[in-house]
């Protein structure tokens, strides 16, 4: 449902009808999907117990009706995790000929990873889909794989699709063009939808998402803040502005916007995540571990965001010396399937490193690597980064030259920027000077990222090296008593 929905009149007045009934202790007679539309609203609102008493009565007063079923399906398979139960309440669908029935349970397949046999199953009810329905048809599953980044599937339905001038049509392209790192194509699409229909929230929210995956903060910041404009409840564009604040350095604003985030979606683990981003900034690790167990309360089971979650947990438990608590992490990401066995050799072999268990992690990171087979290169960048972390530099150092040269050509970049920055503290300005030169000559992004504490804020990274020679400390003193 879209938000401009509920911002509508009728929907306000439906709303305030059903609240004042409510209010009264009885549950007021409505049609099924007005009801739906209500409980839909109150989860999109982060109102997750009266959203799930609405429906539920819903479901009691209307048995079979298509749409609370529906959406007490997509609540268990997408908040639950639990795809038998899902198909509990679809099955109880009366009209199992209905383009929302199909779709129905075609997500839930998608969600609990099936997305072979969701494809098989649409392509099956297309035969029973009605001529006149066809194209919303098409647009309709597309924009349900689109949802779960399935784009080779996006494309395929979308291509089925006659209706090229609608604006759905070229959403869908604008959100291909984005997956397929198609910037420029995708930002010109969503340009051009905002220019007809200026007042659309999504179409906003989806340039600032873009913008900011171009590292155009400000821009991105913009963006939300038109979408802000017309609806300052809307929690994308409060999500999106924090996200921009944040790699901007202004932690004090983006913490402000999470937290406002929070309030607006209490049940979703993005606005602990971003809190604890802004903690980790500020060096504060309790706070950040503390707002990760948050996030990890909150997050589905089924969602990208737990391994995340739980990654980012273990790095800061294992910084704090937490080591037993760090373990407890690491066997959760095993248990969710979250690492592969050398991933997961190398994380042991970190928190053994910070223990000072030298030869035991350098078991590990032996394992790690000759179990990697053709993730050689990306289990060694991760071995390098931990022996960092660490304080090992020399060894992370030598650890990336290893595989620099393919790091930098591959689909990792910063590799050098990454050896400069071990320069650097080793105190080797002679090498920190020539690896520097090599960094903002092929990837000056990267030098940003990596090195730009280093340098004058107001600095753009072409200047470093020049800044660095006229500097002869840079790199000529290591920053700290090192572990060699």
């Amino acid at each position: 449902m879209s938000d401009n929905f509920y911002r509508s009149k009728e929907f306000k007045e439906m709303l305030q009808q059903y609240e004042a009934v409510r209010s009264k202790g009885s549950f007021p007679f409505m049609d099924a999907d007005d009801l739906t539309d209500i409980a839909e609203y109150y989860f999109y609102h982060g109102r997750t117990q009266e959203s799930l008493e609405t429906i539920d009565k819903t479901i009691d007063m209307f048995p079979g009706s298509l749409h609370p079923l529906a959406f007490r399906a997509r609540y268990a398979i997408l908040v639950n995790g639990n795809a038998q139960e899902a198909f509990a309440y679809a099955h109880q669908i009366n009209d199992k000929g209905d383009l929302d029935y199909f779709y129905t349970i075609a997500e839930i397949l998608i969600a609990d990873g099936k997305v072979t046999e969701a494809e098989k199953y649409l392509e099956e009810k297309e035969a029973e889909v009605d001529e006149d329905d066809l194209e919303d048809y098409y647009l309709d599953v597309a924009t349900l794989f689109a949802d779960y980044s399935c784009i080779k599937q996006t494309k395929y339905w979308l291509s089925k699709s006659s209706d090229t001038d609608s604006r759905d049509y070229k959403e869908l392209q604008g959100r291909i063009a984005m997956e397929q790192g198609d910037f420029r194509r995708s930002e010109h699409i969503f340009n051009h939808l905002i220019d007809e229909d200026p007042y659309a929230n999504g179409y906003w929210n989806q340039l600032a998402s873009l913008q900011f995956a171009q590292h155009h903060l400000q821009a991105s910041i913009e963006s939300s803040d038109f979408s802000l404009a017309i609806d300052p409840d809307d929690f994308d564009a409060v999500l999106n502005k924090a996200n921009g604040l944040v790699q901007l350095g202004n932690y004090d604003e983006a913490l402000k916007y999470y937290q406002r985030f929070k309030t607006l979606q209490p049940q979703n683990e993005a606005g602990d995540m971003g809190m604890a981003t802004v903690y980790m900034a500020q060096n504060d690790r309790k706070k950040a571990i503390e707002a990760l167990s948050k996030a990890e309360q909150l997050c589905p089971p089924q969602s990208i965001n737990r391994i995340e979650i739980l990654r980012q947990k273990f790095n800061l438990l294992s910084s704090e010396g937490k080591y037993a608590e760090a373990l407890q992490c690491l066997e959760k990401i095993k248990a969710n399937q979250g690492a592969t066995q050398a991933e997961l050799d190398v994380m042991r072999g970190f928190l053994f490193l910070k223990q000072n268990q030298v030869s035991v992690a350098m078991r590990c990171f032996g394992q790690a690597q000759s179990s990697a087979g053709d993730n050689l290169d990306q289990v060694t960048m991760l071995v390098a980064y931990a022996a960092y972390e660490c304080g090992y530099i020399r060894y992370a150092r030598e650890q990336y030259l290893k595989i620099v040269g393919h790091v930098d050509k591959g689909s990792w970049s910063g590799g050098w920027a990454f050896i400069t920055l071990c320069d650097h503290e080793l105190g080797d300005r002679q090498a920190f000077l020539a690896d520097l030169k090599r960094t903002v000559e092929l990837d000056p992004e990267a030098a940003t990222s990596f090195l730009a504490t280093m340098f004058p804020q107001e600095l753009s990274a072409a200047d470093y090296y020049a800044y660095a020679l006229q500097h002869p400390r840079m790199g000529a003193v290591p920053y700290e008593e090192l572990k060699d």
